[in-house]
C-alpha cells in the first residue's frame, strides 16, 4: 500500500501540473472538463442530479462514443466534491475498461483494487499530505492534539470536502489518535450542532449539507438544444430528459409545441375550407 500512495502522489503531482490546480481545487473541478477533453483526446459530459440510492455517489460510464460522470447530489457537496475527483481518475486510468464495459464492474476483483486507487486519489488531490500538514501546524501551532470541532470546520471549508473527509484524513495520516477521532465526531450525531458551529463561524453549511442540485453544462444543453431544432429529437424527449434531471423543458426556456395530427387537419379543412 506504501508503493501505491507513492505512485498516488506522483499521479496527482502531474495532474495538478498538467492542468494548473492549486491547493485548494475542489472549485476547479468542475471547470477543467473542456480541458480534459483536449488533452486527452475524448468527450466527456458531467451531469449532477439527485438519485434516491444512499449507496449510490456516482459513476462513470461511456455511450455513443463519450464518457458520462453522474454525480449524485443527493450527497452533501463535501462528498460530490470527492466522488469527483474519484470519478476523475477512473476516467483518466481506465478508459480502455469504461469502453469495453460500458460501466465499470465494482465485484471484480481487479476493479475493488482500482477503488482503492480512485479514493487514495481524490485524497491527494483534495487534501495533499504537505499541505494538510502545514494547515494543521498553522492552525494549531503544531499542538495538533488541541483539535476542536471548530478547527475541522474550517479545514473542511478550505478543502472543500465534509467533515468526515478531515477527521479520516488526520486519523490516517497519524496526527490523531482513534479516540479523539471518536471525539472530533460526536458533533455529527448531534442534531444540527454542526450546522450550527458552522454558520456561527460565517462558513457555507453547504459542504455538510445535501443540495438535491440539478447541473448540465452549457454544452451538453446546447447539444440538447440543438438536437431539438434540428428534429432529432421531439418534445417529449425534452420532456423525459428533464424529468430525469428533475426539471421541467419550460425552465431552460423551452416552449411546447403541439403539432396538430391529421383529424384536427381534417376538421380544420372541412370546418374552414375552400368550397
Amino acid at each position: 500500500m506504501e508503493q501505491s500512495i507513492i505512485a498516488i502522489k506522483d499521479i496527482v503531482n502531474g495532474f495538478r501540473e498538467k492542468y494548473s490546480l492549486g491547493v485548494p481545487c475542489s472549485k476547479q473541478l468542475i471547470n477543467i472538463f473542456p480541458l480534459i477533453e483536449r488533452y486527452e483526446k475524448l468527450k466527456v459530459k458531467l451531469i449532477k442530479k439527485p438519485f434516491s440510492s444512499k449507496g449510490l455517489y456516482g459513476f462513470i460510464g461511456y455511450k455513443y462514443g463519450q464518457f458520462i460522470i453522474v454525480i449524485n447530489t443527493n450527497k452533501s457537496l463535501g462528498a460530490q466534491n470527492f466522488t469527483l475527483a474519484h470519478e476523475i481518475y477512473h476516467l483518466l486510468h481506465q478508459r480502455e475498461e469504461i469502453k469495453k464495459n460500458t460501466f465499470i464492474d465494482s465485484e471484480n476483483g481487479t476493479e475493488r483494487i482500482q477503488e482503492k486507487l480512485a479514493d487514495l486519489f481524490a485524497i491527494e488531490l483534495l487534501m495533499p499530505e504537505e499541505e494538510f500538514k502545514l494547515s494543521i501546524s498553522d492552525i494549531l501551532n503544531k499542538d495538533v492534539n488541541a483539535l476542536v470541532n471548530t478547527d475541522i470546520v474550517k479545514l473542511q471549508n478550505y478543502y472543500g470536502v465534509d467533515y468526515i473527509a478531515i477527521t479520516k484524513r488526520l486519523l490516517e495520516l497519524k496526527n490523531i489518535t482513534e479516540e479523539k477521532y471518536m471525539e472530533l465526531n460526536k458533533i455529527l450525531k448531534e442534531n444540527k450542532a454542526l450546522e450550527l458551529l458552522t454558520k456561527q463561524l460565517g462558513l457555507s453549511v453547504s459542504l455538510n449539507n445535501i443540495t438535491n442540485e440539478c447541473f448540465l453544462s452549457d454544452k451538453v444543453l446546447e447539444v440538447i438544444k440543438s438536437n431539438y431544432d434540428t428534429g432529432k429529437i421531439t418534445y417529449d424527449d425534452l420532456v423525459t430528459i428533464f424529468y430525469w434531471l428533475g426539471r421541467e423543458p419550460e425552465q431552460y426556456g423551452y416552449v411546447r409545441y403541439l403539432k396538430p395530427d391529421q383529424d384536427v387537419k381534417d376538421f380544420i379543412n372541412d370546418m374552414f375550407g375552400e368550397d
